[in-house]
């Protein structure tokens, strides 16, 4: 039985790869994987933490992203929020490739403020939601200018 399977974080998600599923012992397909819940990331292992960004995380923030900057985010990846993590493979936060926060107010000029806003009031609430982290702060994701 052929399954559409999105590959990897490096991968275009729009593009889904064909994937034909082994058989197991028996000669039927292996059973589904169990369906992922928002709010379980605490204990899942790197394993668990990866698929949940796959198939949970990304489909969710993706369209956030290009929703509020189509040009800016039009090839929104793991890279995106991860930078060199990313290709590295351990998806280290917070991303030393991502604005520092805590020096000069970062809403400050109009060019930041429409971001600001935007991770403010739609992405950390939605991550927030994702993980089960009520209490998640800027400082997560984003590393501290000092």
């Amino acid at each position: 039985m052929a399954l559409a399977l999105v590959v990897g974080c490096a991968a275009d998600l729009s593009a889904p790869v064909a994937y034909s599923e082994p058989p197991d012992a028996d000669g039927g397909a292996p059973p589904p994987e169990e369906p992922l819940d928002p709010g379980e990331w605490e204990g899942m292992d790197f394993a668990g933490r990866s698929r949940f960004m796959r198939e949970v995380v990304m489909p969710t923030m993706r369209p956030l992203f290009v929703e509020s900057d189509a040009a800016r985010f039009a090839s929104f990846t793991c890279a995106s929020c991860h930078g060199q993590g990313a290709a590295a493979g351990t998806f280290t936060m917070p991303s030393s490739d991502l604005p520092a926060l805590g020096g000069a107010p970062a809403d400050a000029d109009e060019a930041h403020k429409q971001m600001t806003d935007f991770m403010r009031n739609i992405v950390k609430p939605k991550m927030a939601e994702l993980l089960g982290q009520p209490e998640l702060r800027c400082g997560k994701c984003h590393p501290s200018a000092s």
